[in-house]
């Protein structure tokens, strides 16, 4: 049964997961419908996390535009904002828009004509429904309604959709994967930009609207994460293609699966540093299996986020103890998963001995006496957030020594002899 209040807010607005996503396009930025100040807490999260300043714009209605509407200004900022060197805005509607009902489509076909030098489009993001990811997938599936047609294709060219969960690191590392195979990788978002020292004002997306244009054109969609599953198959119908939704590639088997994909598409055999890099991930497992032994590990966040975190300590032979989501999707309906906040994390993590969530968990993390390891959005703690790699066998292998890492000095909660059936060979 769902709480029916929050104590310690884990869900973030889908608004910033649109902004998020928008970020990963070049020359775009994310404008909100919303009141003065509704923006700033977002584009302060996001700045904190990625360490760069994080292009968020309002509209900024008073109370006197909210109650009449504000198209005048709206249309006041999205002129502004078409003069600063932007290729695409992108509108996203706010709770107080959402709730009075306003049409964002009828708006956007007036601005449009009235900004023709820029592309427009609009994202649906009330605040009351959904979280991160869903914002971030709505903003995909706007993309790519607005920009993809179908074409002849491009044998070679491959079309990926990572989901929120994914790091800058590990959007870079999927695209080097990629072209490994031969392949030519569209990513859309594609946030590796974040890695480099950019122009702040038009953020640090690398998909161009050029490559947009041309996503319809590829010969395979892979989606990353069950929030990707609605834009994937959108994609895919354009392309005149099967859509491939996969696990996002955390660990041994997600990677094999998306490797044994890419060898299909392309046609070639893996290079054989991929075997090394799986031979150096299995030895990492073994050298960790007596840490990770009996061990509990608690885990919060976005609903794909804690799915990937749990079927990973599953493959080291860590019990999930707890997993709190974020919102309900249909991963949430599995057992165990049951959406909360940090307080419902902080009942369940007393018997574990490890949380894996964003940096909000820290307070409780240091009152239980349990280490904290930092996934999701916001980290805003730490100075690596982008650069952390999840990604493939390099990315399980490292993830596997920090988790041993934060395990070894602390005694397991619960006495190793009092387990039954325990055989040791």
């Amino acid at each position: 049964m769902v709480k029916p209040y929050a104590a310690e807010p884990l869900r973030l607005s889908p608004t910033i997961g649109a902004a998020l996503a928008l970020s990963g396009v070049a020359r775009a930025a994310p404008l909100l419908i919303g009141a003065q100040g509704c923006s700033a807490v977002a584009g302060a999260l996001l700045a904190r996390h990625f360490r760069r300043a994080f292009p968020m714009r309002c509209v900024a209605m008073n109370e006197i535009a909210v109650a009449l509407g504000g198209r005048a200004e709206v249309a006041r900022a999205v002129a502004e904002a078409a003069g600063e060197n932007l290729a695409l805005i992108g509108l996203i509607s706010g709770g107080v828009n959402e709730t009075r009902g306003d049409d964002l489509s009828g708006l956007l076909k007036g601005l449009r004509s009235q900004n023709p030098g820029v592309d427009l489009i609009g994202v649906s993001t009330p605040d009351f429904s959904g979280s991160l990811q869903d914002g971030w997938a709505r903003t995909v599936e706007s993309l790519i309604a607005f920009f993809a047609r179908e074409g002849a294709r491009r044998p070679q060219q491959v079309a990926l959709l990572p989901g929120c969960h994914l790091t800058p690191a590990d959007a870079e590392a999927l695209s080097d994967l990629c072209a490994a195979f031969g392949l030519k990788p569209l990513l859309l978002p594609d946030l590796s930009g974040a890695l480099d020292r950019v122009d702040a004002s038009t953020g640090f997306g690398v998909a161009s609207l050029a490559e947009l244009r041309e996503i319809g054109r590829s010969a395979a969609v892979i989606g990353f994460g069950a929030h990707m599953s609605k834009a994937s198959r959108l994609l895919a119908k354009i392309c005149g293609v099967e859509a491939q939704i996969l696990d996002a590639p955390f660990g041994l088997e997600a990677t094999d699966r998306l490797i044994e994909t890419l060898a299909a598409l392309s046609g070639r055999k893996p290079p054989d540093r991929l075997r090394r890099e799986r031979d150096r991930l299995i030895d990492a497992m073994a050298d960790a299996a007596d840490t990770f032994l009996w061990r509990r590990i608690a885990l919060a966040g976005e609903a794909d986020m804690v799915f990937a975190l749990s079927t990973l300590a599953a493959e080291w032979g860590l019990e999930t103890g707890a997993a709190i989501i974020a919102a309900s999707t249909h991963k949430g309906d599995a057992p165990g998963f049951v959406v909360g906040d940090f307080e419902d994390l902080e009942a369940e993590a007393v018997a574990c001995d490890l949380i894996a969530a964003p940096s909000a968990a820290r307070h409780l993390a240091a009152r239980l006496g349990v280490p904290l390891w930092r996934r999701g959005v916001p980290i805003n703690d730490r100075i690596d957030a982008p650069f952390a790699l999840q990604f493939g066998y390099a990315g399980a292998r490292a993830m596997a020594f920090e988790t041993a890492a934060l395990l070894s000095d602390r005694p397991c909660v619960r006495d190793r002899h009092s387990q039954p059936g325990l055989t040791i060979i």
